[in-house]
């Protein structure tokens, strides 16, 4: 994805349009409700109860609600209105409306958040991914985050198993997506130590990106 307005408005209706599926897809699904309890243990453990989080990619607020039921105020940010209109139904079912706030906004234009500076900047599920260069997404969390704030960030690995089964379906281009060359977009700032969690599949490749194991916490 890039900042190209047409580019995200695009990406934008065809999240809007996918958003029921998302969750009726994480619903009851084991393998993704245990990943998501091992991103949730890693952000309990580099971020305080109480803190402010800036949720990018929200998605539809599966991952907000959770973490303002655990204690933190989130900011859940996502372009996609149909994500969005779920979010919104989630906090609004929930009462949890003083701890979850949402806005449509890019993590390509961080510069739009309408809050801040947060304790904590928070993305699940590989939305990163979706982000060619991830130069100006860094510089605008650099500015949304307090300091000595943390960045807790979930990235897909070229290795994803359950993918690859399914060359056994058909779904070839499906199953080989992530090992194109130049799928690993990621970097990290210098000056910005990282530990990184037990991996959820297999370990990256080696080398100056960021790769992928389950989350990474970033201290800036």
């Amino acid at each position: 994805m890039t900042g190209n307005a047409g580019d995200i408005a695009t990406i934008a209706d065809a999240f809007t349009r996918t958003a029921a599926r998302y969750d009726a897809f994480a619903e009851d699904h084991p393998h993704l409700t245990r990943l998501r309890q091992k991103v949730y243990a890693a952000v309990e453990q580099a971020v305080p109860t109480g803190a402010w989080v800036l949720e990018l990619n929200a998605g539809t607020g599966t991952d907000a609600v959770e973490l303002a039921r655990r204690g933190y105020r989130v900011h859940a940010t996502d372009i996609a209105p149909g994500m969005l209109a779920r979010i919104r139904d989630k906090v609004a079912t929930g009462g949890l409306a003083e701890r979850v706030s949402v806005q449509e906004c890019s993590f390509l234009s961080l510069d739009d958040v309408e809050a801040g500076p947060f304790d904590a900047v928070f993305s699940d599920l590989g939305g990163l991914n979706c982000a060619g260069d991830l130069a100006p997404v860094a510089r605008g969390i650099d500015r949304l985050l307090a300091p000595g704030g943390v960045v807790v960030a979930v990235v897909m690995p070229p290795i994803c198993l359950w993918e690859l089964a399914l060359v056994f379906t058909g779904q070839f281009r499906l199953a080989v997506r992530r090992l194109s060359a130049g799928r690993w977009p990621i970097s990290r700032a210098a000056g910005s130590p990282c530990t990184t969690s037990p991996p959820a599949t297999s370990s990256p490749p080696s080398g100056p990106p960021i790769t992928c194991s389950a989350s990474r916490a970033c201290r800036s």
